[in-house]
């Protein structure tokens, strides 16, 4: 469920969101997931229910681990709802210097680019014992690149949490300092 197939490139940037030619197995993980978060949240509810919030043994359960484990669960499904946003790295080089960019940037994270073509880049970081690994990708426009980083697991995608922040921050300062050699 997690393969993503070829981008429709002008519908992704029109919309800033990541659209795959193969809808409709984004449709069955998303509903997947989606059954899975909201099956969870209402057994912590009936669990908060059936709780005897008077029991001191319940007390901590009651207050504390049942309201954030449904606090965390709706921040996860709402992750999930915005995972295929496309973010903005501004920079003022061509569409061909933020490709290098990207290219330099995957090899010496050693990831393995597993489509390149003249309009995007889509690399796989590697895989370990806490991840499958993310799937990076990057779309190129003069004084753009749109990244958008998704989790690569095999059956239901889990949303990522921090690392397009930060990709798109070491990529931005790999900008700011290839600007700055440019222009001394």
């Amino acid at each position: 469920m997690a393969f993503v197939d070829n981008i429709v490139l002008e519908k992704t940037i029109h919309n800033r969101r990541l659209y795959f030619k193969a809808y409709w197995l984004e449709l069955m993980d998303s509903f997947v997931f989606y059954l899975k978060a909201s099956s969870f949240v209402i057994c912590m509810l009936l669990l908060y229910w059936e709780a005897n919030i008077k029991n001191t043994n319940d007390l901590v359960l009651g207050y504390f681990i049942l309201p954030f484990l449904i606090i965390f669960t709706v921040f996860l499904i709402v992750k999930k709802y915005n995972e295929r946003n496309l973010n903005l790295i501004a920079s003022p080089f061509d569409q061909k210097t933020n490709r290098k960019i990207a290219v330099e940037k995957a090899k010496k994270e050693g990831w393995k680019i597993a489509y390149n073509n003249r309009d995007y880049l889509r690399a796989r970081t590697g895989t370990d014992l806490a991840s499958w690994g993310h799937q990076v990708t990057f779309i190129f426009e003069d004084n753009k690149i749109y990244l958008n980083v998704i989790r690569d697991n095999p059956l239901v995608r889990i949303p990522v949490f921090f690392t397009g922040r930060q990709i798109k921050k070491e990529i931005g300062k790999e900008i700011k300092s290839l600007h700055s050699t440019v222009h001394i």
